[in-house]
């Protein structure tokens, strides 16, 4: 059915994502103006109003373009049916949903006198989110943390400024320090505290107080010597797609580390194995001499029941074990997924956890559904996780 845009209603609370995208306007009016043909806005009657329940980029671009009427895919509905179509419908096309436009869609529910009572896994089902992430965002909505600073933070050897959110950092396995109205990761609250017991010391108070009072001593002295600079890269096998990240930081210090780089390494489909493995070779080789790390760290392929992409996946750790010893000398360090996992708060969490998790913890800028399962392998590693042979 062909609407009038004039029609349309799009300030009612249909609109999920955190905010529109004008790069994405501007693309979407310039393929119309080439003949790219969109699929129709999805609008929501109830016999009065026409509420927009999906499509906002796309209205946007041919408002730009000086459209007055479109065709729609008119569905029968009240104004919250069309907000509960609207919240997961970009979730598998469209402008991929940012970590914000999850957060945003969740807090509508949650915001809401009647939805808030659904269990999460109800939220999380219209959400398309998982219900451990309703969880969390219920958590922080209800500690008043909903705050977004800007940080800076570095990607692939580049520097950017992103918009983050404190409840990003509240979600994470932080603990909260005795005494103190601090939260810290448990590795680091760990290390303050045995030095706070070093010094002799009653509290971490005390322990930063005396940190900041003293400028120049034998002390610090010591510990700024003995600092060791530590370059992990962190390996997600597989034969199809290999995950990297590289991280540097200080053996004995309290900082995280920073992120030197991430990617994947892709083989060629449809190629026999052993070339797409002499490909993964050459690539992993160019990969460490340019970043010459110190420590690498290797999750340790789970045995499926698919044998082929078992086979494949082992066939793959072990090219990355003998590029790794031949080239840098370096035999890795190895980790299961729970273990890497429970370092950064359960052991069972998925794809999409794992991503919230690092991204918030590192401050990463819009990475969508990318899988950041290396940095979160060579962080833990980082901190002291391995496997004791």
């Amino acid at each position: 059915m062909r609407l009038s845009i004039s029609q349309i209603r799009t300030d009612d609370g249909t609109q999920v994502r955190a905010e529109i995208n004008q790069i994405t306007v501007v693309e979407y009016a310039q393929a119309i103006k080439e003949g790219q043909t969109f699929p129709p806005i999805v609008v929501f009657s109830d016999g009065n109003s026409y509420f927009l329940a999906d499509g906002f980029h796309r209205l946007e671009a041919y408002r730009h373009l000086g459209y007055q009427e479109l065709e729609t895919d008119l569905k029968q509905g009240t104004l919250r049916a069309a907000i509960l179509y609207a919240a997961g419908s970009n979730a598998t096309h469209g402008l991929r949903r940012t970590i914000q436009d999850k957060y945003h869609a969740v807090r509508i529910f949650l915001q809401d006198e009647e939805w808030s009572q659904w269990s999460d896994r109800m939220i999380a089902k219209y959400t398309v989110t998982s219900h451990p992430f309703v969880a969390k965002v219920r958590m922080s909505l209800a500690d008043g943390n909903v705050s977004t600073p800007r940080a800076e933070v570095i990607e692939n050897g580049s520097q950017s400024t992103i918009e983050t959110n404190n409840l990003d950092k509240a979600e994470k396995s932080y603990i909260r320090a005795e005494n103190s109205s601090w939260q810290l990761p448990p590795s680091l609250l760990s290390k303050l505290q045995q030095y706070q017991e070093k010094l002799g010391l009653d509290s971490l108070e005390a322990l930063i107080t005396k940190e900041l009072d003293t400028h120049t001593t034998t002390t610090r002295t010591l510990i700024v010597t003995n600092t060791i600079v530590k370059r992990w890269i962190g390996f997600d096998p597989g034969l199809a797609t290999v995950r990297w990240a590289v991280l540097e930081g200080k053996e004995n210090g309290y900082d995280l580390p920073k992120i030197l780089g991430h990617g994947i390494v892709e083989t060629t489909k449809k190629r026999p194995t052993s070339e797409r493995l002499c490909e993964l070779e050459q690539d992993l080789v160019t990969l460490l001499r340019e970043f010459q790390p110190n420590n690498v760290a290797m999750e340790i392929p789970i045995i499926g029941e698919n044998p082929k992409t078992t086979r494949s996946v082992l066939e793959a750790a072990g090219v990355i074990q003998l590029v790794c010893y031949r080239e840098v000398g370096i035999v890795p360090v190895h980790l299961y997924p729970s273990m890497w996992k429970a370092h950064l708060g359960s052991g069972k969490a998925d794809h999409e956890e794992v991503t919230d998790t690092v991204s918030a913890l590192f401050e990463l800028k819009n990475v969508g559904r990318s899988r950041l399962d290396a940095i979160g392998i060579a962080y833990s590693a980082f901190c002291g996780v391995k496997v004791v042979d």
